[in-house]
């Protein structure tokens, strides 16, 4: 079955989706092919990620201390550094 996806069409999913659930957790549909999903279902995406990546910083930042060279300055790099939402985490983490 190949089905397009209309505007009405997804009209129709993301009232279907926020039936049930609370105003924080709904979709907004943005034109007639956007959604804008809310702020703790995208962190749910990566959340595990961003754990794994917590962890592996403080284990750096652990050895580091161990050998007597404790890091004063965390530089990120890389596609996930661009994200607003692990530079907070890391950043509240380990400020």
């Amino acid at each position: 079955m190949n089905e397009e996806l209309s505007g009405p069409m997804l009209k129709k999913i993301v009232a279907a989706y926020n039936a049930d659930k609370p105003k924080e957790l709904q979709l907004n549909q943005k034109g007639a092919s956007g959604v804008e999903l809310p702020e703790s279902l995208m962190k749910s995406f990566f959340h595990p990620l961003f754990e794994k990546i917590e962890d592996k910083v403080g284990e750096l930042l652990k050895d580091a201390e161990n050998t007597g060279s404790p890091v004063n300055f965390i530089f990120m790099v890389g596609g996930f550094s661009e994200s607003p939402y692990l530079k907070a985490t890391i950043k509240n983490k380990f400020e």
